[in-house]
């Protein structure tokens, strides 16, 4: 009797839990005359079971975007990250309920707002859907649990030259799923004027890569928030020194130390940066049209 019942207990131990194939579409939208608009996000089950657990929907706001406080908000809502600083992006979520059906698909909205001094083109946000932490689902192909989406808005006039004009490249990263690796971004400035004040680069990392603070961080960058969820990035903070000087001066150069989750999926993934003057009002650097100063930041997932 007691090896019968210790048998039984290895093998509910050892059940599969309950296989689903999630995933999201995501549509971007136009911002209105005041900087308000609304993106529908696409969530759905292609099977072979229904949700047993909660699932959660992600939304990570563009840069100079942020979740409207006064828009109607989706049941079981709420910030995982907010933030007012207008150069880094908010984090928020929405859980679903279980019991979404095979075949089943749900439209959630998403009230944004622009906010000022963004660049002329528009951003990317990012969504991931995941089943919950908790949940006893599991979702072995990650490959569709992604998206980007962008807020249009209304094209502006050219503006003026600024005193600096700051760009970032960044090396390609190879990271094998629990791997580990360091992203070496440099920093530079097309000018015309040396910066006077320190500038601000926000990153988030991609979905199912994490920051590696194993070692400690470098100086400068610093974790302004943190997750256990892979599916939910990092958001990574780095001060770069005063005196980027134009053109012929080296860039100023750092390096953010990454691991790739378990389980992420075996493709190329990508987060988003931008970099920035200090916004503080009496910051002596300009640079007035932001539109070169934010892209992709890449690593990409090995077979495993």
């Amino acid at each position: 009797m007691l090896k019968a019942t210790a048998q039984t207990s290895v093998a509910a131990a050892e059940a599969p839990s309950n296989p689903v194939d999630l995933y999201v579409l995501t549509r971007g939208a136009a911002a209105g005359p005041d900087g308000r608009a609304t993106i529908t996000v696409t969530v759905g089950n292609y099977g072979p079971n229904a949700t047993r657990g909660t699932s959660s929907l992600k939304v990570v706001t563009p840069f100079f975007v942020n979740i409207d406080p006064d828009g109607a908000l989706p049941p079981s809502s709420g910030y995982l990250f907010p933030d007012n600083r207008p150069d880094v992006p908010e984090i928020f979520q929405v859980l679903i309920p279980p019991g979404l059906r095979a075949g089943e698909t749900r439209d959630i909205s998403i009230p944004l707002i622009l906010l000022p001094g963004g660049p002329r083109v528009p951003t990317i946000g990012a969504t991931a859907f995941t089943p919950a932490t908790s949940s006893p689902d599991s979702d072995p192909d990650l490959t569709r649990n992604t998206g980007k989406f962008a807020l249009a808005q209304s094209s502006k006039p050219a503006l003026p030259d600024g005193s600096v004009s700051l760009y970032f490249r960044s090396e390609e990263l190879a990271l094998r799923p629990g791997g580990r690796g360091e992203l070496s971004i440099h920093f530079g400035n097309a000018g015309p004027r040396v910066t006077q004040r320190e500038s601000y680069f926000t990153m988030t990392t991609p979905f199912h890569v994490s920051l590696d603070t194993t070692n400690g961080l470098p100086p400068h960058v610093e974790a302004i928030y943190q997750n256990n969820d892979p599916s939910v990035p990092d958001v990574v903070r780095v001060t770069v020194p005063a005196g980027l000087g134009p053109h012929t001066v080296p860039e100023w150069s750092t390096h953010i130390p990454l691991t790739a989750v378990n389980g992420a999926p075996s493709r190329s993934v990508v987060g988003m940066g931008m970099i920035v003057p200090s916004l503080s009002a009496d910051c002596p650097d300009t640079d007035p049209d932001p539109s070169s100063n934010h892209h992709a930041v890449g690593a990409i997932h090995l077979p495993r």
